[in-house]
């Protein structure tokens, strides 16, 4: 893979994610005046996969941007030299780029439904209405399927500690998480949801 592409690809999908996701929260929190983003700092579930997200988060952003400079980041990290070659690296770099384009396509159809997280019952939120087309019609939670497929695109392409412990740490915490919003959405709107569960995978 030539230089210039294995250097700054992670930092330009990191970019166009960062974009995507805050211009579509901000679009719904604008729009409908009601914040999407539902993962709150508290002492639940909940808040525990968002101080998770939060922390993964900062570490993968401080990583992809610093080895732009310091060139010898990734073998400081200890790479895994039997999954450093070109056809590897190009495979992550397509899977990364369509988990990306998936999440952000996901977003732009569930348009003013689009949550993260769970809205709180004693507060009266309830959650957007059921989106079941485009993306959604092969899986059931299309922006988590394209969040993994970016950041095991960015394992493939940079294969370290750091990328292997980001790609299991938000493969479990997205586990958890999915199952406690398939439970409220269960109970919130009922049928539709079961129904839509029953006929559509949870992941692709």
């Amino acid at each position: 893979m030539p230089n210039l592409i294995y250097i700054y690809a992670p930092l330009s999908l990191m970019i166009l994610w960062t974009m995507g996701f805050a211009t579509r929260t901000l679009w719904v929190w604008r729009t409908t005046g009601e914040n999407p983003n539902k993962l709150k700092r508290d002492d639940t579930i909940m808040g525990f996969c968002g101080r998770i997200y939060g922390i993964t988060g900062i570490f993968h952003s401080a990583y992809v941007f610093f080895r732009v400079f310091y060139r010898d980041l990734d073998s400081q990290l200890g790479m895994i030299s039997y999954l450093t070659n070109d056809t590897i690296i190009w495979l992550g770099l397509v899977i990364a780029i369509c988990g990306t384009l998936f999440a952000i396509t996901s977003q732009i159809y569930m348009a003013k439904s689009w949550r993260i997280g769970i809205p709180d019952d004693a507060e009266g939120e309830k959650p957007g209405e059921l989106v079941s087309g485009g993306p959604f019609k092969v899986s059931r939670n299309p922006f988590f399927t394209g969040l993994v497929g970016y950041y095991l695109g960015l394992f493939l392409m940079l294969p370290n500690a750091l990328t292997l412990t980001v790609i299991i740490t938000i493969w479990v915490v997205l586990n958890v998480q999915i199952r406690l919003e398939e439970e409220f959405l269960e109970r919130t709107i009922g049928t539709p949801y079961s129904a839509f569960k029953a006929t559509v995978r949870r992941w692709i």
